[in-house]
């Protein structure tokens, strides 16, 4: 309880930069510390090192951070004003889409090309349920929707010349 009673702010700072080593262990330490309802899955830290910056910080705050070498800003607003619409609103993300290329497909065989698609898309969807289930539990936000969206096929069909159709 002393330490905690008995604490003084120091609030000068020398003119020389903090070592890159003494930065990482300061963010380590910020990202092992405890905090309360899980908090640090949502906080942003920002390490500000640039002496403009930190000018600009000075002269906009009266001096309020007493020209140290460096200023850790921490933000949970953007986050948290995401969980708050969820919350609040009812807000829910209704898709997420997973982006596939498929021009390596492409063939002049039109039935080794519609195999050659099949494959890739299971091959790279594979996960695609479950790990949208898994951001769901990890972030609390319902995704409704989980999809693909690949290639024009006319591109492919270009390519082998045939029906776009048997491509479905």
């Amino acid at each position: 309880m002393n330490a905690i009673f008995e604490r003084e702010a120091v609030r000068k700072y020398t003119n020389e930069e903090v070592e890159e080593e003494k930065i990482q262990k300061l963010i380590d330490a910020f990202q092992a510390s405890p905090c309360a309802m899980h908090q640090t899955d949502v906080m942003e830290l920002s390490v500000i090192t640039k002496s403009e910056l930190l000018k600009k910080i000075e002269d906009s705050t009266d001096n309020s951070c007493y020209n140290a070498p460096l200023i850790f800003m921490i933000n949970t607003f953007d986050i948290l004003e995401t969980i708050k619409m969820i919350q609040d609103e009812c807000l829910d993300i209704r898709t997420t889409t997973m982006g596939i290329s498929l021009l390596d497909c492409a063939d002049s065989d039109i039935d080794k090309s519609c195999d050659k698609v099949y494959e890739k898309i299971c091959r790279k969807a594979e996960k695609l349920v479950s790990t949208g289930e898994e951001i769901e539990k990890q972030y609390g936000i319902p995704i409704i929707n989980k999809r693909v969206s690949v290639t024009p096929i006319a591109i492919l069909a270009g390519v082998s010349g045939g029906d776009s159709v048997k491509y479905a």
